[in-house]
């Protein structure tokens, strides 16, 4: 992924995107779920490389909340 960005109104879901899905796109589970939500606390980051015979690395990623 490179400069991507998960946006419940962006126009493509993720799903519809390819590697290595520049720009915005909806998540598989739409953040409003998290409306109502206090960002204060302890977030957790959580990734997965589920594929055999290759490897990945995360260089950067960060949180934005916007009210």
């Amino acid at each position: 992924m490179t400069s991507t960005v998960f946006d419940d109104e962006a126009l493509a879901p993720i799903t519809s995107g390819s590697p290595p899905y520049t720009g915005s796109f909806q998540p598989i589970v739409p953040l409003s779920i998290f409306d109502g939500e206090d960002s204060a606390g302890v977030w957790t980051l959580s990734i997965q490389d589920s594929v055999v015979g290759d490897s990945g690395t995360l260089d950067l990623w960060s949180l934005t909340f916007q009210y």
